[in-house]
């Protein structure tokens, strides 16, 4: 800033430096580079002027950064029917995660979908959405998102192509696999439960017999589809009803989030948790309790009742507690139809009691409990967990079973690494 010399209030003189009270030749030039428009008013000038200055300065810079950016708009060249521009529209359709398809609710403006939320007629969400639906939307947005058809040339350089370049392609491939019965071709797909990818997979399966299907998917039901099979021997997805659990019993599973059914365990859970509810004659005293053993805190963990009700051990020991949870059910006279493995050595660090005391809870609601597994538990656990769930009359009441799509492909980690193998060996 300029030096100010005299205060025009007090006649006092004060400056800003010591080269401001010198005045030297060198300080005089300095502040002609420093202001070069009217350095020499400036500088002579009171402390109000050059506020009005320095202000009008300040405000015309802002006005020159806060232009609006050139945009073009593109109407629409053949309006469709009963639509207004600028007018929210609503779809309906389904996204599916892990296998389980969810009833979804679009808010579209002028073909451009800005929120995703939950069908409220949906049976499973019931207008209720999770974090991956919310941020599905970011999908169409995605600069990284190709905005035409890709091929790559030998050199693996891509460049933009289009759909007739695409079909003349295919079909030239398409005769070839059709000498050798599909041989060399493979498709990798997501897990679905769609009845129409599942009628699509069969055609051509009949159509090119020699051609092979991989699927994939990194939210993975498998190790419970295999425990079932060791259990009713056919796989299956255990889909529990917290709403009519009075005792609830966690092994490594927060089903809270990113769960595939985390939207309707939240809201069936907090069902359970109401104080008084008039449809069911709950009242404070039948408030369902919650036990968790599991490796890390998650917010199912955290909706433990107490201490006690939160087991925390290592991810390898929790079949270690299922275990000593199903002898002590033996203990106490529950008949189980399922072999109790020999657990190891496993420290649960809330007392001798505790599975006493889980035991007991659980004998006394038998066929209003239920016990979960983690998906990241092995098989072994999930079959022991649905044999114990069967002996305490929880199926159909608080759990139930439901087949699943090709119950004879094998696991997803078995399926990729086929796959690779195949690729490495240019079978693909």
């Amino acid at each position: 800033m300029p030096p100010l010399k005299t205060d025009n209030l007090s006649g006092k003189e004060y400056w800003r430096s010591l080269n401001d009270l010198a005045d030297t030749p060198e300080f005089r030039e300095f502040v002609d580079r420093e202001f070069t428009n009217n350095a020499s008013e400036f500088l002579n000038s009171n402390r109000r002027r050059f506020l009005k200055i320095m202000g009008a300065s300040f405000a015309l810079a802002g006005l020159a950064g806060c232009r609006w950016p050139m945009e073009t708009l593109a109407p629409y060249a053949h309006r469709p029917a009963n639509r207004d521009p600028g007018t929210p529209v609503q779809y309906t359709t389904a996204m599916e995660l892990g296998g389980v398809a969810q009833g979804m609710l679009v808010t579209s403006v002028d073909g451009r979908p800005i929120k995703v939320d939950g069908n409220p007629k949906h049976v499973l969400n019931r207008g209720g959405s999770d974090a991956y639906g919310q941020a599905s939307v970011l999908n169409v947005y995605d600069p990284d998102r190709s905005r035409s058809v890709m091929q790559r040339d030998a050199q693996g350089k891509a460049a933009d192509s289009n759909w007739a370049t695409f079909e003349a392609f295919w079909k030239e491939q398409l005769a070839g696999f059709k000498k050798t019965g599909g041989k060399g071709l493979a498709v990798l797909s997501s897990n679905s439960a769609s009845p129409s990818l599942a009628d699509m997979r069969k055609r051509m399966a009949h159509a090119l017999p020699a051609s092979q299907w991989f699927e994939y998917d990194s939210i993975s039901d498998d190790a419970g589809r295999e425990g079932l099979r060791m259990v009713f021997a056919q796989p299956g997805r255990a889909v529990p009803d917290l709403s009519a659990a009075q005792v609830i019993v966690s092994f490594d599973q927060d089903f809270f989030v990113g769960d595939p059914l985390a939207v309707k365990f939240a809201r069936d859970f907090a069902k359970g948790r109401q104080l008084t509810n008039p449809e069911n004659g709950q009242s404070a005293t039948s408030m369902n309790r919650l036990y968790v053993v599991e490796s890390t805190f998650t917010m199912t963990g955290s909706m433990a009742e107490n201490a006690r009700h939160r087991i925390p051990v290592p991810a390898k020991d929790v079949p270690a507690v299922a275990c000593l949870l199903a002898a002590e059910l033996k203990k106490q006279g529950l008949v189980l139809g399922v072999e109790i493995p020999t657990p190891g050595n496993v420290n649960i660090g809330t007392g001798d009691k505790t599975l006493e005391v889980m035991a007991a809870d659980l004998l006394a609601n038998k066929g209003r409990c239920v016990l979960v597994a983690g998906a990241n538990q092995p098989p072994e656990l999930h079959g022991l967990i649905a044999g114990i769930n069967d002996a305490l009359g929880n199926t159909g009441r608080t759990v139930t079973y439901y087949p699943v799509m090709n119950p004879d492909r094998p696991t997803h980690l078995a399926s990729i690494e086929a796959l690779a193998a195949a690729i490495r060996k240019k079978e693909i």
